[in-house]
């Protein structure tokens, strides 16, 4: 008998190049999109830094992409060309057979309107090379207006955004935005995606560690919390800071004053002064650094505190709460990292689908995307009314320029965190784990739930958390840690 072995697939490489001056971030996304018409092809692929390629015998041919830019354009202090010049893209595909080109200008912002262009440009070339990808656009779900296509041009054009900004922001910046390529190279469904962190991840994770500071106990107290949340997204990238960086960071966490927060501020209501708490020290809690009080406590204190909306309820109550519910699913999630749908969280779910809709009615963009956020962590899909209201309304809303929220607003957090929240209320997650995956954070939320259902108070905005004698310090949330709002001690 003999034994018939299936042919050699025929490869398709990518050639990316760039002329001097193309910002690294524009060759990043029309390689995202690139890689994403290749693998819906089901073409297997090899890759290549250079652009001079040549098909062989057993290649299906060489997509090659070089990036151009006008001649005269005078590059900014980083090498790039100014924001406002038109990049143009060339397109060749090389076949055993022929060849192919076509050239597209990207114009002045690669939004997804440019974005749809490239994409549409790339299958005309693709489909000569042998594709057999159905043109036809795949609706989100039955009836919706909006295509999967149109979703990963939102998507590449966020990213893209978010990548620009990365790389020309300072460090206390960057340790939040570092956070937005874990998430996608750990749980973004899209592969292309998560081959763009694995890329980018580890350069910008440099870059913090590279631009940070030394932390010192007389360092601000909001810088402390964003070295340690710095330092464990550039660990988590593959990138770990120096032993004597970490010792300072000891040093300062063990001898810098953390001043009791909040004074002033009416008691009634501890939402905000536990989601400080509880965000700003989770990173110190994961490095194992000095803290007043186990982080165990905070975890009880959040799984009884009574999520619900209040008669009389002042607008600021209500987003603290909603705030708070959002991370404490992201905390429990490991930030983003496992899935809870099978988690008896409904207090949680309840609470997120009931002030949805008056995020909708109020138009709040930057927090309508973190509760969508949350709720797919906690298992809800395309097939739920709310999730679809909010897709819809975050597609409709994104700028020409990829980003979200007011495009001349002069308050750098809000400006890329409302970025940062909508594109993740677009994103669909591939989760690794499932449940809460932190052993100190699983057993503190299942003792505080029963302590909760008992009807104890763990701990009110005004005790202390055990008797060390000082009071959990933190900084107003950063990141997936809420907006800064006038009157707190971070305020704008």
């Amino acid at each position: 008998s003999t034994l018939a072995l299936p042919a050699q697939p025929r490869r398709l490489t990518l050639a990316v190049g760039a002329e001097p001056h193309v910002p690294p971030s524009t060759v990043a996304l029309v390689r995202l999109v690139a890689e994403q018409e290749i693998l819906l092809a089901r073409q297997p692929m090899g890759l290549s830094a250079g652009a001079s390629e040549r098909p062989t015998a057993s290649a299906a041919g060489v997509l090659t992409l070089i990036l151009e830019r006008p001649a005269g354009t005078a590059p900014n202090h980083r090498g790039e060309a100014s924001p406002g010049a038109g990049d143009t893209l060339q397109l060749g595909l090389f076949l055993p057979t022929r060849s192919l080109d076509s050239r597209l200008s990207l114009g002045r912002c690669c939004g997804p309107a440019r974005v749809a262009e490239l994409r549409r440009q790339l299958r005309l070339l693709l489909a000569a090379a042998g594709s057999t990808a159905s043109s036809t656009p795949k609706p989100l779900w039955p009836g919706s207006p909006h295509s999967r296509d149109s979703l990963s041009d939102a998507l590449a054009a966020g990213a893209h955004w978010l990548l620009a900004r990365a790389r020309a922001t300072d460090a206390f910046e960057l340790s939040d935005l570092q956070q937005v390529f874990l998430i996608l190279r750990q749980s973004a469904r899209d592969p292309a995606l998560r081959r763009l962190a694995a890329r980018a991840g580890p350069a910008l994770a440099r870059r913090f560690l590279r631009l940070a500071p030394r932390p010192l106990p007389s360092s601000p107290q909001d810088q402390l919390f964003d070295h340690a949340a710095g330092a464990y997204f550039a660990r988590r990238l593959g990138q770990r800071p120096s032993p004597r960086y970490m010792r300072e960071l000891a040093t300062a966490f063990r001898n810098a004053p953390l001043p009791a927060r909040n004074r002033g501020r009416s008691v009634a209501d501890p939402a905000r002064e536990l989601l400080d708490d509880l965000v700003d020290w989770y990173f110190p809690h994961k490095l194992h650094l000095p803290t007043p009080e186990p982080y165990a406590n905070l975890v009880r204190r959040a799984a009884a505190y009574p999520f619900r909306v209040r008669q009389g309820q002042t607008a600021a109550q209500l987003e603290d709460q909603i705030y708070l519910a959002t991370h404490v699913v992201y905390v429990l999630s490991g930030f983003n990292e496992s899935h809870l749908g099978g988690l008896r969280l409904s207090r949680l779910v309840h609470f997120l689908e009931r002030v949805g809709p008056l995020l909708l009615r109020a138009d709040d963009i930057e927090t309508l995307g973190e509760v969508g956020d949350a709720l797919k962590i906690l298992g809800r899909g395309y097939s739920h009314p709310l999730i679809r209201k909010i897709v819809s309304r975050l597609m409709a809303r994104q700028n020409p320029d990829g980003s979200w929220g007011a495009m001349n607003d002069r308050d750098s957090y809000r400006r890329y965190h409302t970025t940062w929240t909508c594109f993740n209320g677009l994103l669909e997650y591939r989760f690794r784990h499932r449940g809460i995956t932190d052993p100190v954070i699983r057993r503190a939320w299942r003792r505080g739930r029963r302590l909760g259902r008992r009807g104890r108070r763990l701990g009110g905005s005004g005790r202390r958390l055990g008797g060390s004698g000082r009071r959990l310090g933190g900084s107003g949330a950063r990141g997936h840690r809420g907006p800064r709002r006038p009157g707190t001690d971070r305020a704008r």
